[in-house]
């Protein structure tokens, strides 16, 4: 969802960081939070809250509502849930390969032994 102000579209992104930063509308200095903000569409240079009511008032309410934040993180742990237990069942997958690989080494080892222990 993006919202058009004087200086072009605004979106709300994930931010993954806590930063200073200056506005990319006004310039003046600015924390960037970790979790959901709003910045310039295409960009990860954010925007201050008093240029965000004045450009992306929409926006602005959707990030400062108390029903949206909840749903926000209710969404981030379920989809954090799901990485995990994709990751997880990688892991399970990936050290039952393991177990048969060095199941297979080990035979390998042991023929190759025994070629030599048979002198051909």
């Amino acid at each position: 969802m993006a919202e058009q102000g004087v200086r072009g579209a605004f979106v709300i992104k994930h931010n993954r960081y806590a930063r200073p930063q200056a506005c990319g509308t006004c310039n003046t200095d600015r924390n960037l939070s970790i979790g959901p903000g709003l910045f310039q569409e295409g960009t990860w240079q954010g925007i201050c809250e008093e240029c965000a009511a004045r450009l992306a008032p929409g926006l602005l309410a959707m990030l400062s509502s108390p029903k949206a934040q909840r749903a926000y993180w209710e969404a981030e742990q379920a989809a954090g849930e799901q990485q995990r237990q994709e990751v997880g069942e990688t892991l399970a997958s990936l050290e039952a390969e393991l177990e048969g690989l060095q199941a297979r080494l080990e035979d390998t080892q042991q023929r190759l032994e025994a070629l030599r222990g048979s002198g051909g």
